[in-house]
């Protein structure tokens, strides 16, 4: 029976109306994935008959390791680490008022200048 390694199939072998079931494991990629599984007559003659699996991909996820970073009041530098599944992921800083995104960079030159005038 041709299928693809993470795909069970069980039983491999059987009797007239039997089931068949086929099992696959969670999917962690971001791409649809396939495979067949064809059955054919235990003497190799026809009909034989190729069922076609699709499993979904992932959503997009994204980890990050803080997400209320504290800053003392003599100032620093906050290093936050993120990870995706998405090599197709941006991102940008910013921040939210009133329900509209404003880039961060942007906010502060416009609040409080942009230190160069």
């Amino acid at each position: 029976m041709a299928k693809a390694a993470w795909c069970t199939v069980a039983p491999m072998s059987g009797k007239e109306n039997a089931p068949i079931n086929i099992t696959l494991p969670a999917h962690t990629g971001r791409l649809v994935r396939n495979t067949t599984v064809t059955v054919t007559n235990k003497n190799g003659t026809k009909p034989s008959k190729a069922i076609t699996i699709n499993q979904a991909g992932a959503a997009v996820t994204t980890t990050m390791d803080a997400t209320k970073p504290d800053v003392p009041k003599t100032g620093g530098t906050v290093v936050i680490n993120g990870t995706s599944n998405s090599s197709k992921l941006s991102w940008r800083f910013g921040i939210l008022i009133d329900g509209q995104y404003v880039p961060l960079m942007g906010f502060i030159r416009d609040v409080i200048g942009d230190g160069y005038g």
